[in-house]
C-alpha cells in the first residue's frame, strides 16, 4: 500500500515529525549544558530559566528554518508577529507539561510523570507549530494557474 505524499514526502508529515524531534533534542540539550555550565555561578531556578530562554531562541530558529522550512514567511513584520506566537506556545506547553507532570506525579513516580508531561507538551507543541504559528500561508484565490495565465497573456501581447 502506497503512503501518501504529505505524509512520506521530504515535507510531509514523517520527515517534519522527525526534524521535530532532532530540534528538541538539540535544544535539550543546548539547554542542559547551559543549566551545567551556569549553576555554579547562580541559583539554580535561574540558571534553568536562563537556559531554557536560550534554548527557546535556538529552537525558534531551528523550527523556521530546519523543521518548518518549506513554509513561506514573507515580511520582518510576520517574523516578529511568529516570534511572539511561538514564544506564547511554549509558554503554554510548558504550563501543560508541569499541570499533567503534577496530576500524573500522584499516580506514578516522578520519571514516568516527566515522560508523560513531556509527551503530552511536545504533541501539543507540534500541533500549535505547525497549524498556527508557523501554518502555510492560505492559498491566493486561483493560485498559480492564475498567476501562470496573467503572465502568458502578458508575455503573448509583447511579441
Amino acid at each position: 500500500m502506497a503512503v501518501p505524499g504529505w505524509i512520506e514526502g521530504p515535507c510531509g508529515l514523517r520527515g517534519r515529525v522527525a526534524r521535530f524531534v532532532l530540534t528538541g533534542a538539540t535544544c535539550a540539550a543546548l539547554q542542559f549544558t547551559l543549566v551545567v555550565l551556569l549553576e555554579p555561578r547562580m541559583a539554580p531556578l535561574l540558571a534553568n530559566g536562563l537556559a531554557f530562554l536560550v534554548a527557546a531562541q535556538l529552537n525558534f530558529a531551528l523550527s523556521l528554518r530546519f523543521t518548518w522550512g518549506d513554509r513561506a514567511l514573507r515580511g520582518r513584520g510576520v517574523l516578529v508577529a511568529r516570534w511572539l506566537s511561538f514564544l506564547g506556545s511554549i509558554v503554554g506547553t510548558a504550563t501543560l507539561n508541569m499541570t499533567v507532570f503534577a496530576l500524573a506525579r500522584t499516580v506514578t513516580g516522578e520519571v514516568p510523570a516527566a515522560a508523560a508531561g513531556i509527551a503530552v507538551a511536545a504533541a501539543v507543541n507540534f500541533l500549535v507549530v505547525d497549524r498556527a504559528v508557523l501554518a502555510a500561508p492560505a492559498p491566493r484565490p486561483g493560485g498559480d494557474a492564475v498567476r501562470a495565465e496573467s503572465l502568458q497573456r502578458t508575455r503573448s501581447t509583447e511579441r
